[in-house]
């Protein structure tokens, strides 16, 4: 009877490591408005004043509308996404340059690490993003570190309230 019962129990363990894992992502669905008091930046980036994100969140699949104010004026960007280790495209327009970013997703923990590729007017640029869910599920906070020419250019932290 044990032997007929140790590869059930070891079936059993291995669906529920994967099942445990996918419970401990944080579920980021919702309207995220900037606290830009909390904002901190360290390059020549100018801190944006006022930004909004519409995130909905299925399983590892990610749909975000992004409007954020900035000196070119409003910048309005949707991204859709996967959690899969794919790179994944989206077009976006920044200060009227049409771009393409390739960006792959995955999952630290309760962290979710985003890793953008782009080429801006023959520059590549890279960018690595997290996003950190506050214990109250009320705060998010994104942090980006970005490079030019393989160049540190600059860090900012986005603190956003959940609306």
């Amino acid at each position: 009877m044990l032997t007929r019962c140790l590869p059930l129990a070891a079936t059993l363990v291995a669906l529920a490591s994967p099942l445990a894992a996918q419970a401990t992502h944080p579920d980021f669905t919702g309207t995220w408005v900037l606290d830009a008091s909390k904002t901190v930046v360290d390059g020549p980036i100018p801190p944006p004043p006022a930004a909004s994100y519409v995130v909905v969140q299925v399983g590892d699949s990610l749909a975000v509308d992004q409007k954020m104010t900035s000196q070119e004026g409003e910048q309005v960007a949707k991204k859709v996404w996967r959690v899969d280790g794919k790179p994944w495209a989206n077009a976006i327009t920044y200060g009227g340059v049409d771009m393409v970013l390739s960006s792959t997703l995955s999952w630290n923990g309760a962290v979710l690490t985003i890793h953008t590729t782009s080429d801006y007017q023959g520059t590549p640029a890279e960018q690595t993003e997290t996003w950190t869910l506050g214990s109250d599920g009320k705060t998010l906070t994104q942090s980006t570190s970005t490079s030019a020419n393989g160049d540190y250019y600059a860090t900012m932290t986005l603190v956003f309230s959940r609306k």
